[in-house]
């Protein structure tokens, strides 16, 4: 299906569907209450809500493949987009259960018992109120943002329009935590200086820097664990950086939500796959992981309420979801041997939008 260029995914074209026949719906439901209570009209009901429930789950399927493969989410938007797609589920959620209660009491016959009726259908305009609650979300990302309507272009290394109050060694940091560090000049040699060393430590690598103006960094230390941090704490987080990975031989990780060395969320480069993950108290959990399918020139990991998202040249290739852990730092990790090419760390605190 040849869609045109100012709707680049269908998800536009679905939303319509859950809600025009979520409405008929109810408001069917509620004149066969009010005026008949014939129960030849049952079944009318519960097609519409077998309906509803169809078209809800063809509408958030095709919202999450649009979100995460069609369309290039700004940064501003990411909490937007997470808000609303938090809220579709929980709404798909409510409908298949309203559904699946309607079949039970209806195959039960328990619609004929006093105030059952009048109880689903309030049910009905309560899932009427999710819905208008889960829509206003989804049109604050189209007129707020233009997210699914336009495809937007956005590099990663745009820039932090905040203004600076802090500039530690060459730590750019915002008002509101977000930061940004460019090799080049005789500042980058001293990148290790400002960071917070969890495992391993100063000595184990080895910082040049290359004509190009690229970080050349050096395992000195091989196949030893290597974490550190850098920057403030922070809840709702991206991390971009351009990287150079073709002389590494090993794991390396972007660590976001860093609570301690035994704590912490991250996205792992290792074996030709990406994965992202999360340690806890010591334990490694894998929830998502892919097979790499192109070089790498830079990795961006979004750390967003539930929403885990990983990038690779600017493109998300795996999503996956968990609890949150608590702010914290983002950071490093390294195991393995050779070299690494850096030429610039962007972390963006994504402004929570429940909270603007």
């Amino acid at each position: 299906m040849n869609l045109p260029e100012y709707i680049p995914n269908i998800h536009p074209l679905l939303v319509h569907f859950p809600i025009a026949i979520f409405l008929v719906t109810v408001v069917f439901h509620a004149w066969k209450l009010l005026f008949t209570q014939d129960d030849k009209y049952n079944s009318h009901v519960l097609t519409g809500y077998i309906f509803t429930s169809i078209s809800l789950v063809a509408t958030y399927f095709s919202g999450r493949s649009a979100a995460d493969y069609d369309v290039t989410v700004p940064d501003d938007a990411l909490s937007a987009l997470s808000n609303h797609a938090d809220k579709a589920l929980f709404l798909l959620a409510y409908s298949i259960f309203l559904t699946g209660l309607i079949i039970f009491i209806q195959y039960r016959h328990l619609s004929r018992i006093k105030f059952m009726d009048s109880a689903l259908v309030i049910l009905g305009i309560i899932g009427l109120g999710l819905l208008t609650v889960t829509a206003d979300a989804g049109g604050r990302l189209v007129y707020g943002y233009g997210v699914g309507v336009t495809r937007v272009q956005e590099s990663p290394m745009d820039s932090i329009v905040e203004q600076t109050v802090d500039n530690k060694a060459e730590l750019n940091i915002q008002k509101d935590g977000s930061w940004q560090w460019e090799s080049g000049g005789e500042n980058s040699l001293g990148l290790l200086d400002i960071t917070h060393w969890l495992l391993g430590n100063k000595s184990d690598l080895l910082i040049n820097l290359e004509k190009d103006g690229k970080t050349n960094i050096l395992i000195e230390s091989p196949n030893k664990d290597i974490l550190f941090s850098l920057g403030p704490k922070l809840d709702n987080v991206k991390m971009d950086v351009e990287i150079d990975l073709s002389e590494f031989k090993g794991e390396f990780r972007l660590i976001h939500h860093l609570l301690n060395a035994e704590n912490y969320d991250y996205l792992s480069v290792a074996d030709g796959n990406i994965s992202i993950g999360q340690n806890s108290n010591g334990e490694d959990k894998i929830f998502e992981s892919k097979l790499i399918e192109s070089g790498i020139s830079s990795l961006s990991i979004v750390g967003d309420g539930r929403h885990y998202r990983g990038y690779i040249n600017d493109k998300m290739v795996i999503h996956a979801h968990a609890a949150p852990f608590e702010s914290g730092n983002v950071g490093i990790y390294l195991h393995g041997n050779g070299k690494i090419f850096i030429s610039s760390i962007t972390v963006k605190n994504l402004k929570n939008i429940e909270n603007e």
